[in-house]
């Protein structure tokens, strides 16, 4: 009788052990459904980042267009989440955000055309690399030099113009970590009136961050 209970006894605490290092085994291992389900809506989050523009206040501004003071009113907007500003005349009202490109344009009006990018963690001569190869030299009767550009907020950058039959062209700045380029295309009769608007458009890139 001794015997049995000792070995009932042996049994049980043998059990109660394995089941106890078994239990422990499992809380060691992460739950791989949990894990995948995390990862899983990280990567939407992630498919799902875009650049918000938000639009501030209207503002009256004098540019000077061949030679003679003009008065236009500009819309101040500010690219999230780079915290960039920048400054555009109000009749360039048709906004449209694509992932990490915007394009503005005159309401109705396709022939005028602006495009904003912002890259993250490149350089500003892969940026004109890349830019570069969007522009074939033989489509154009003008290609203008590769220049230095620092704008009036400082930022220092490159830009470059080709001209006829439309005038395109683009700016390039450097912004922290990331770069940001502008592209334009209008027609070449416009280009009294465009260059100064595209040329004010640069200068007002700011990088809130650094103020």
């Amino acid at each position: 009788m001794g015997r049995k209970l000792s070995l009932f006894m042996m049994t049980l605490v043998f059990s109660i052990v394995f089941l106890g290092c078994n239990s422990q085994a499992e809380d060691d291992f992460p739950d791989l459904d949990e894990d995948n389900q995390n990862e899983t809506e990280r990567e939407a989050v992630k498919d799902e980042e875009s650049l918000v523009i938000h639009t501030h206040q209207t503002e009256e501004k004098v540019r000077e267009v061949e030679g003679m003071e003009q008065e236009v009113q500009v819309v101040n907007y500010e690219i999230q989440p780079y915290e960039i500003l920048f400054q555009l005349d109000d009749d360039f009202s048709s906004i449209d955000v694509n992932g990490t490109e915007i394009t503005i344009t005159r309401e109705d009006v396709e022939d005028y055309k602006i495009n904003l990018n912002v890259f993250e963690e490149t350089t500003l001569d892969r940026a004109i690399d890349e830019l570069q190869k969007q522009y074939n030299e033989d489509d154009f009767e003008y290609v203008g030099d590769l220049e230095d550009d620092t704008n009036d907020q400082d930022l220092v950058g490159k830009k470059q113009v080709f001209a006829s039959p439309m005038i395109t062209g683009f700016y390039v700045y450097e912004i922290g970590d990331s770069v940001i380029t502008i592209q334009y295309e209008y027609p070449e009769e416009a280009g009294d009136g465009m260059g100064p608007l595209i040329d004010d458009l640069s200068n007002s890139i700011k990088d809130l961050q650094e103020i």
